[in-house]
């Protein structure tokens, strides 16, 4: 059972992301930055610093009003390199952007992931940007260096979208990497670990993590003799049907198209996909607590409005032997997790839970997987035709199901949930159910940027965790 950033609920983007990291600061006198660098008899140089002055003075708001979002982490020492391309400024990379860079890329591959980095960036730049009060955004649309950006409260958003591309491309943007180190380095604290003297911890809590695996175990083996009283059944307002060729047309097209091999859809494409594989739940009712609702702020609280049905969707992608496969991830929040007993440690304040659809090359079901937003609970699933060994997993083997004989991986899925834990019991096959509530999708990065009374917030705090969603598990286990 693995556990990122102390056991509070909320990973800042999903999207499957971590720290950016880089092992050494960049200086003017490193050769391969010199080659990287726009010279003063550059024509493009007047702009290329206008353009640095202006995100200089970005930086400074989003520091003063809010914060960068931190599961992501820019090059911020680059903005002492004026003569570098703007692009570089504003790249972000992730585990899966990262990874492409331990092994020799090709030209094209090189400025693919140039542009790939710069893309997610600019996502997260929006997001901070979206989150400052409306006269500074206002200001600084009027004063960017190379466009008239004086829109409507509507338009603003937008404009500082176009606002970073056209001081990228305008000033030059760049076809290579520079030369940084690009792995990611994990969540874990050296200083907690060793404060909390993690190697005796590690091995007290063996045992208990082994008696939750068997737990886990025999509760899915069991799942489909678990009676529930009394249930809320959701499933997809949308009932898109996509047939084996589409999608296995889609995905290769787009893989064939990236010079990464990404299978990147059109935002169409991927809502429909989105649509095709959403889940139906079964969630057993006891109290509130197990309805899935919308993450709002109410009075600066983060609010789970059980009226309002919402699974959040985002796609993310991994590697699989010599191909990038997509993945599509359903998040649903519920008010909390109810406490069983007077001292329940895993109890608190919102609760929810993921479900992976990871597609083969072909655009069909590889493996199925789910976990909480802790990043606790990890169970897999796979279709009947798909084997894992997970023998030859050195770290904590994951729990691995097969899924029933009868459900094939086209089949139209449901996820069935107890109350209170909100634990996965079962896949099965979906029911007819006359009284179904529907819920709609939304963009798990709307969460970046929600309304607030006064403007906007993330739902994630400066950690990159939802501090509202504390439990008392962290005093007893944050040496793990």
């Amino acid at each position: 059972m693995t556990r990122d950033t102390v056991f509070n609920l909320g990973i800042a983007v999903i999207f499957t992301v971590g720290l950016f990291g880089c092992s050494w600061l960049p200086t003017t006198d490193d050769p391969a930055l010199q080659a990287l660098s726009i010279s003063p008899s550059d024509p493009k140089w007047p702009t290329l610093q206008r353009c640095h002055q202006w995100l200089d003075t970005v930086d400074h708001a989003i520091s003063k009003q809010t914060h960068p979002d931190p599961a992501i982490s820019p090059h911020n020492e680059f903005s002492q390199l004026s003569a570098l391309p703007f692009a570089y400024r504003v790249m972000r990379s992730d585990r899966l952007l990262a990874s492409f860079t331990q092994a020799p890329l090709s030209p094209a591959q090189q400025a693919a992931l140039v542009h790939e980095m710069f893309e997610l960036g600019s996502q997260l730049y929006f997001s901070e940007f979206s989150r400052l009060d409306a006269q500074t955004q206002a200001t600084l649309l009027t004063e960017h260096p190379l466009l008239a950006l004086e829109r409507t409260v509507t338009r603003r958003k937008s404009d500082f979208a176009q606002a970073l591309s056209e001081c990228a491309y305008q000033s030059g943007f760049p076809q290579q990497l520079p030369p940084l180190d690009w792995q990611v380095p994990n969540s874990y604290s050296k200083v907690a670990r060793w404060f909390g003297l993690y190697p005796l911890s590690s091995w007290l809590a063996e045992g208990s993590i082994g008696d939750y695996r068997d737990e886990m175990h025999a509760r899915v083996l069991n799942g489909a003799q678990q009676h529930f009283a009394q249930q809320t059944y959701y499933r997809s307002a949308k009932n898109t049907q996509l047939g084996a060729e589409t999608r296995r047309a889609w995905i290769q097209d787009a893989r064939a198209d990236h010079a990464l091999g990404l299978p990147k859809l059109t935002p169409v494409k991927l809502k429909r996909l989105f649509e095709h594989f959403a889940p139906d739940l079964a969630i057993e009712y006891k109290t509130n607590d197990d309805l899935i609702g919308a993450a709002l702020f109410e009075e600066d609280r983060i609010q789970i409005d059980t009226a309002f049905p919402v699974v959040y969707t985002y796609p993310s992608y991994t590697r699989w032997n010599q191909h990038t496969l997509l993945q599509l991830n359903y998040v649903v929040w519920m008010p909390a997790r109810t406490a069983q007993s007077m001292l329940d440690i895993y109890a608190g304040k919102m609760d929810g839970l993921i479900w992976r659809v990871t597609l083969g090359p072909e655009g069909q079901p590889l493996v199925f997987d789910t976990i909480h937003p802790c990043g606790c609970y990890h169970l897999l699933f796979l279709p009947k035709d798909v084997a894992m060994d997970v023998t030859q997993i050195s770290a904590e083997k994951p729990l691995v199901f097969k899924l029933a004989p009868t459900l094939t991986a086209d089949d139209k899925i449901l996820l069935r949930i107890e109350a209170e834990t909100h634990f996965l019991v079962e896949v099965a096959a979906v029911q007819p159910t006359p009284d179904a509530r529907y819920y709609a999708f939304s963009s798990y990065a709307n969460f970046l940027a929600l309304p607030t009374a006064t403007g906007a917030a993330s739902l994630f705090g400066e950690s990159g965790i939802i501090s509202q969603s504390n439990r008392l598990e962290r005093w007893l286990l944050w040496p793990l």
